[in-house]
Protein backbone atom coordinates (compact mmCIF):
# COMPACT_ATOMS: atom_id res chain seq x y z
CA UNK A 1 0.00 0.00 0.00
CA UNK A 2 1.56 3.25 -0.98
CA UNK A 3 1.68 5.99 1.58
CA UNK A 4 -0.55 8.84 1.39
CA UNK A 5 1.39 11.92 0.54
CA UNK A 6 0.30 15.62 2.96
CA UNK A 7 1.57 18.74 2.23
CA UNK A 8 0.95 21.44 4.47
CA UNK A 9 0.19 25.12 3.45
CA UNK A 10 -1.05 28.46 5.02
CA UNK A 11 -1.07 32.18 4.23
CA UNK A 12 -0.13 35.06 5.42
CA UNK A 13 -1.55 38.28 4.39
CA UNK A 14 -2.86 40.66 6.76
CA UNK A 15 -1.52 42.64 9.11
CA UNK A 16 -0.39 40.81 12.45
CA UNK A 17 -0.94 42.24 16.40
CA UNK A 18 1.88 40.62 17.38
CA UNK A 19 4.69 39.07 15.04
CA UNK A 20 6.09 36.50 17.39
CA UNK A 21 2.30 34.85 16.86
CA UNK A 22 4.08 33.12 14.40
CA UNK A 23 7.30 31.43 16.11
CA UNK A 24 5.21 28.68 18.03
CA UNK A 25 3.85 27.22 14.59
CA UNK A 26 7.64 27.46 13.05
CA UNK A 27 8.83 25.91 16.30
CA UNK A 28 6.21 22.93 16.26
CA UNK A 29 7.12 22.42 12.77
CA UNK A 30 11.08 22.36 13.22
CA UNK A 31 10.11 19.61 16.47
CA UNK A 32 8.01 17.23 13.84
CA UNK A 33 11.21 18.07 10.89
CA UNK A 34 8.06 18.98 8.12
CA UNK A 35 8.61 21.80 5.64
CA UNK A 36 5.40 23.62 4.84
CA UNK A 37 4.82 25.57 1.67
CA UNK A 38 3.78 29.69 3.20
CA UNK A 39 1.85 31.73 0.29
CA UNK A 40 2.71 35.32 1.40
CA UNK A 41 1.22 38.55 0.02
CA UNK A 42 4.06 41.67 -1.46
CA UNK A 43 2.58 43.60 1.52
CA UNK A 44 2.96 40.97 4.27
CA UNK A 45 6.24 40.08 3.00
CA UNK A 46 7.36 44.06 2.48
CA UNK A 47 5.95 44.58 6.63
CA UNK A 48 7.32 41.40 7.80
CA UNK A 49 10.34 40.83 6.45
CA UNK A 50 12.23 39.10 9.26
CA UNK A 51 9.06 36.83 9.58
CA UNK A 52 9.69 35.94 5.73
CA UNK A 53 13.69 35.55 6.63
CA UNK A 54 12.71 33.40 9.39
CA UNK A 55 10.78 31.30 7.55
CA UNK A 56 13.10 30.75 4.68
CA UNK A 57 15.69 29.98 7.57
CA UNK A 58 13.50 27.27 9.18
CA UNK A 59 13.72 25.84 5.23
CA UNK A 60 9.77 26.15 3.89
CA UNK A 61 9.07 27.26 0.75
CA UNK A 62 7.73 30.78 0.01
CA UNK A 63 5.05 31.17 -2.71
CA UNK A 64 2.82 34.04 -4.19
CA UNK A 65 -0.46 35.52 -2.44
CA UNK A 66 -1.00 37.99 -5.09
CA UNK A 67 0.25 41.33 -4.17
CA UNK A 68 -2.12 42.70 -1.79
CA UNK A 69 -4.86 40.66 -0.35
CA UNK A 70 -8.00 41.64 -3.14
CA UNK A 71 -9.95 39.30 -5.65
CA UNK A 72 -8.05 38.12 -7.89
CA UNK A 73 -10.97 37.03 -10.72
CA UNK A 74 -10.42 39.72 -12.78
CA UNK A 75 -9.57 40.67 -16.58
CA UNK A 76 -5.92 38.83 -17.76
CA UNK A 77 -4.26 42.15 -18.38
CA UNK A 78 -4.75 43.18 -14.46
CA UNK A 79 -3.39 39.55 -12.99
CA UNK A 80 -0.64 39.52 -15.44
CA UNK A 81 0.33 43.08 -14.04
CA UNK A 82 -0.23 41.90 -10.05
CA UNK A 83 1.71 38.97 -10.48
CA UNK A 84 4.38 40.53 -12.05
CA UNK A 85 4.30 43.46 -9.04
CA UNK A 86 4.49 40.67 -6.74
CA UNK A 87 7.31 38.58 -8.52
CA UNK A 88 9.82 41.25 -8.58
CA UNK A 89 9.13 42.40 -5.17
CA UNK A 90 9.09 39.96 -3.33
CA UNK A 91 12.51 38.55 -5.02
CA UNK A 92 13.56 42.49 -4.13
CA UNK A 93 12.73 42.46 -0.47
CA UNK A 94 13.94 38.15 -0.10
CA UNK A 95 15.86 37.24 -2.72
CA UNK A 96 13.16 34.53 -3.42
CA UNK A 97 12.04 33.86 -6.92
CA UNK A 98 8.51 32.42 -6.16
CA UNK A 99 6.89 29.73 -8.42
CA UNK A 100 3.75 28.66 -6.92
CA UNK A 101 0.65 31.02 -6.46
CA UNK A 102 -2.41 30.79 -4.64
CA UNK A 103 -5.06 33.07 -5.18
CA UNK A 104 -6.33 35.63 -2.21
CA UNK A 105 -9.86 34.22 -0.83
CA UNK A 106 -8.93 31.34 -3.43
CA UNK A 107 -10.92 34.05 -6.34
CA UNK A 108 -9.24 32.92 -9.37
CA UNK A 109 -10.39 32.17 -13.14
CA UNK A 110 -9.37 30.67 -16.57
CA UNK A 111 -7.05 33.91 -16.93
CA UNK A 112 -5.30 33.06 -14.06
CA UNK A 113 -3.32 29.78 -15.44
CA UNK A 114 -2.77 31.98 -18.55
CA UNK A 115 -1.14 34.87 -16.42
CA UNK A 116 0.85 32.27 -14.29
CA UNK A 117 2.38 30.58 -17.64
CA UNK A 118 2.94 34.00 -18.90
CA UNK A 119 5.53 34.59 -16.41
CA UNK A 120 7.05 31.56 -15.98
CA UNK A 121 5.70 30.43 -12.81
CA UNK A 122 4.68 26.72 -12.38
CA UNK A 123 2.26 25.56 -9.94
CA UNK A 124 -1.10 27.13 -8.88
CA UNK A 125 -2.90 25.92 -5.46
CA UNK A 126 -6.74 27.64 -5.93
CA UNK A 127 -8.63 24.57 -6.55
CA UNK A 128 -10.77 23.52 -2.80
CA UNK A 129 -11.89 20.05 -3.66
CA UNK A 130 -14.49 19.23 -1.17
CA UNK A 131 -15.31 15.67 0.15
CA UNK A 132 -19.07 15.01 -0.74
CA UNK A 133 -20.09 15.42 2.83
CA UNK A 134 -19.03 18.69 2.74
CA UNK A 135 -20.94 19.70 -0.38
CA UNK A 136 -24.23 19.40 1.32
CA UNK A 137 -24.01 21.70 4.69
CA UNK A 138 -26.36 19.47 6.80
CA UNK A 139 -23.89 16.51 6.47
CA UNK A 140 -21.07 19.00 6.81
CA UNK A 141 -22.59 20.14 9.88
CA UNK A 142 -23.55 16.41 11.44
CA UNK A 143 -19.51 15.25 10.24
CA UNK A 144 -17.67 18.34 11.73
CA UNK A 145 -19.68 18.39 15.36
CA UNK A 146 -20.64 14.66 16.24
CA UNK A 147 -18.59 11.36 15.84
CA UNK A 148 -20.35 10.07 12.84
CA UNK A 149 -17.64 10.57 10.70
CA UNK A 150 -17.05 6.36 10.20
CA UNK A 151 -20.46 6.39 8.69
CA UNK A 152 -19.68 8.46 5.76
CA UNK A 153 -16.92 6.98 4.46
CA UNK A 154 -19.39 4.75 2.25
CA UNK A 155 -21.19 8.54 1.03
CA UNK A 156 -17.23 9.25 0.50
CA UNK A 157 -16.58 6.13 -1.69
CA UNK A 158 -19.54 7.00 -3.95
CA UNK A 159 -18.66 10.86 -4.46
CA UNK A 160 -16.07 9.71 -5.67
CA UNK A 161 -17.54 7.06 -8.60
CA UNK A 162 -20.47 9.77 -9.30
CA UNK A 163 -19.13 13.36 -8.88
CA UNK A 164 -15.88 12.39 -10.82
CA UNK A 165 -13.67 13.78 -8.21
CA UNK A 166 -9.94 14.41 -9.09
CA UNK A 167 -8.76 12.12 -6.36
CA UNK A 168 -7.23 14.57 -4.75
CA UNK A 169 -3.98 14.68 -7.16
CA UNK A 170 -2.33 17.22 -8.87
CA UNK A 171 -3.08 17.67 -12.61
CA UNK A 172 -2.11 20.12 -15.79
CA UNK A 173 -4.23 22.96 -17.13
CA UNK A 174 -2.10 24.25 -19.90
CA UNK A 175 1.51 24.42 -18.23
CA UNK A 176 0.82 25.17 -15.05
CA UNK A 177 0.15 22.17 -12.58
CA UNK A 178 -2.67 22.55 -10.56
CA UNK A 179 -2.70 20.91 -6.66
CA UNK A 180 -5.96 21.18 -5.01
CA UNK A 181 -6.55 21.76 -1.41
CA UNK A 182 -8.26 19.47 0.65
CA UNK A 183 -11.48 20.17 2.31
CA UNK A 184 -12.35 21.14 5.74
CA UNK A 185 -9.61 23.73 5.87
CA UNK A 186 -8.83 25.79 9.24
CA UNK A 187 -11.46 28.86 8.17
CA UNK A 188 -13.92 26.41 7.64
CA UNK A 189 -13.59 25.22 10.95
CA UNK A 190 -13.11 28.40 13.02
CA UNK A 191 -13.82 31.70 10.87
CA UNK A 192 -16.73 30.74 8.40
CA UNK A 193 -20.10 31.70 9.16
CA UNK A 194 -21.81 28.58 8.27
CA UNK A 195 -18.79 26.15 9.90
CA UNK A 196 -18.93 25.01 13.73
CA UNK A 197 -16.64 27.79 14.82
CA UNK A 198 -14.72 26.08 16.92
CA UNK A 199 -12.75 27.87 19.91
CA UNK A 200 -9.30 27.26 21.01
CA UNK A 201 -10.60 24.99 23.86
CA UNK A 202 -12.29 22.45 21.22
CA UNK A 203 -8.52 22.28 18.85
CA UNK A 204 -9.11 18.60 19.50
CA UNK A 205 -12.28 18.35 17.73
CA UNK A 206 -10.43 20.30 14.64
CA UNK A 207 -7.42 17.38 14.68
CA UNK A 208 -9.75 14.82 14.77
CA UNK A 209 -11.95 15.67 11.59
CA UNK A 210 -8.67 16.28 9.83
CA UNK A 211 -7.43 13.06 11.19
CA UNK A 212 -10.50 11.35 9.88
CA UNK A 213 -10.24 12.80 6.19
CA UNK A 214 -6.99 11.73 6.47
CA UNK A 215 -7.59 8.29 7.12
CA UNK A 216 -11.03 8.68 4.34
CA UNK A 217 -8.69 9.35 1.40
CA UNK A 218 -7.06 6.80 -0.97
CA UNK A 219 -3.52 5.97 -0.24
CA UNK A 220 -2.29 7.31 -3.47
CA UNK A 221 -3.90 11.07 -3.01
CA UNK A 222 -2.27 14.01 -2.08
CA UNK A 223 -3.63 15.93 1.42
CA UNK A 224 -3.34 19.63 0.71
CA UNK A 225 -3.75 20.68 4.22
CA UNK A 226 -4.47 24.65 4.61
CA UNK A 227 -3.67 26.01 8.16
CA UNK A 228 -3.22 29.86 7.66
CA UNK A 229 0.09 30.13 10.23
CA UNK A 230 -1.84 33.06 12.40
CA UNK A 231 -5.01 32.12 12.78
CA UNK A 232 -3.57 27.97 14.27
CA UNK A 233 -0.67 29.92 16.61
CA UNK A 234 -4.03 31.69 18.22
CA UNK A 235 -4.84 29.11 20.04
CA UNK A 236 -5.14 26.07 17.76
CA UNK A 237 -1.59 24.78 17.73
CA UNK A 238 -2.95 20.91 19.34
CA UNK A 239 -5.26 20.30 16.48
CA UNK A 240 -1.98 21.02 13.95
CA UNK A 241 0.26 18.61 16.34
CA UNK A 242 -2.74 16.43 16.72
CA UNK A 243 -2.91 15.79 12.93
CA UNK A 244 0.67 15.71 12.08
CA UNK A 245 1.87 13.46 14.50
CA UNK A 246 -0.93 11.28 13.48
CA UNK A 247 0.39 11.50 9.69
CA UNK A 248 3.90 10.35 10.79
CA UNK A 249 2.73 7.53 12.25
CA UNK A 250 1.16 6.35 9.18
CA UNK A 251 4.56 6.68 7.60
CA UNK A 252 3.50 9.55 5.34
CA UNK A 253 5.43 11.58 2.85
CA UNK A 254 5.36 15.67 3.52
CA UNK A 255 5.97 17.31 0.45
CA UNK A 256 6.34 21.37 -0.58
CA UNK A 257 4.15 21.88 -3.03
CA UNK A 258 6.96 23.06 -5.17
CA UNK A 259 8.93 19.52 -4.69
CA UNK A 260 5.09 17.98 -5.15
CA UNK A 261 5.05 19.82 -8.17
CA UNK A 262 8.50 19.14 -9.52
CA UNK A 263 7.95 15.59 -8.99
CA UNK A 264 4.49 15.49 -10.76
CA UNK A 265 6.21 17.18 -13.63
CA UNK A 266 9.34 14.31 -13.99
CA UNK A 267 6.99 11.33 -13.56
CA UNK A 268 4.21 13.13 -16.53
CA UNK A 269 7.20 13.57 -18.07
CA UNK A 270 8.52 9.87 -18.36
CA UNK A 271 5.23 8.76 -19.25
CA UNK A 272 5.10 10.35 -22.26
Amino acid sequence: MSALIVALTGDLDGLLKDEKIILPYLSLLRKLNIKATIFATTEFVETYPEIIKKILHEGHELAGHGDVHERFDVSFKEQKKRLENMKEKIKDTCGVEVKGFRAPWLSYNAKTYKALEVLGMEYSSNVLNKLFFHRIPFLGSVYSLSSFSKWIKTWFIISQIFLKSKNFKPYRVGKIVEIPITSPDDHKLIDAPEGPKFKPEESAKIGEIWKSVFELLPRDSVYVLQAHPHRVASGYLPALENFLIHAIKHDTRFYTLYNLNKEFRESNHTRT
